[in-house]
């Protein structure tokens, strides 16, 4: 019994020790909860769509419009992160300004996709050829922007603490994915139309965007050359 709660004892302590840690290094913090939020929103966002192209198109899960549909979404995304790899060495922008551009696209497309609310506005995800322009424009943004975020918050991540900081955005990821969906359900169960949902997707675009904003990557990379709080201790007794 002793031994199965030293492990528990030890996982607390660096929980807690990661928490107490936001001072000294409080930016991979904020790009942490601004990641899982907007990943929580896209998610969701692409799950509506992929609902609203079926309704809309009249298909089902087995048309093989749908397959090609599904398919090149994947296609797309791999050409959008490998073409930001090859891209940002060559062009002289900050890799903040890339996230800021492929979040632009996600808070633009759901806007777009909230417009078809109202039955008085023609647009909104209410024709097929809207789906196919979201899906040439947003998947590669998605997938690039996956790539971005991977890339930022580990230059912001104290040495040796890369597992910490890795487990902390991916708990955050399964502590609160299922919020949304579920919210979205309500909705969906309540108004009988697939774009109400997309509410809930684009205020978590816009509060993201804000955490996006408000990191500073220059700054977090200089706090990560700082020595954890334990370590620096150490080295002044």
């Amino acid at each position: 019994t002793d031994n199965s709660r030293e492990p528990k004892l030890a996982n607390s302590i660096i929980e807690l020790s990661l928490l107490k840690s936001f001072r000294r290094y409080p930016e991979p913090f904020k790009l942490c909860i601004g990641w899982v939020l907007w990943n929580t929103a896209n998610s969701n966002f692409q799950s509506v769509l992929g609902l609203a192209f079926r309704e809309v198109s009249g298909l089902g899960t087995g048309d093989r419009l749908y397959t090609v549909y599904s398919f090149l979404g994947i296609v797309l995304a791999s050409i959008g992160s490998l073409a930001w790899m090859f891209l940002y060495p060559v062009l002289p922008y900050k890799m903040k300004s890339y996230a800021y551009l492929f979040l632009t696209l996600h808070v633009l497309w759901c806007l777009w996709g909230t417009l078809g609310i109202s039955d008085n506005v023609p647009i909104g995800f209410k024709h097929t050829g809207e789906f196919w322009g979201e899906l040439a424009l947003l998947n590669p943004a998605t997938s690039a922007l996956r790539a971005c975020n991977r890339v930022m918050y580990a230059a912001m991540i104290p040495r040796g603490k890369e597992a910490h900081f890795t487990g902390l955005e991916l708990t955050l990821d399964l502590a609160t994915g299922w919020i949304n969906p579920l919210v979205q359900s309500v909705i969906q169960d309540a108004t009988h139309n697939l774009r109400y949902p997309m509410l809930p997707n684009l205020f978590l675009f816009l509060v993201s965007s804000g955490f996006y904003f408000w990191f500073d990557m220059d700054k977090g990379i200089e706090d990560s050359m700082k020595p954890w709080e334990e370590d620096a201790v150490e080295e002044q007794s």
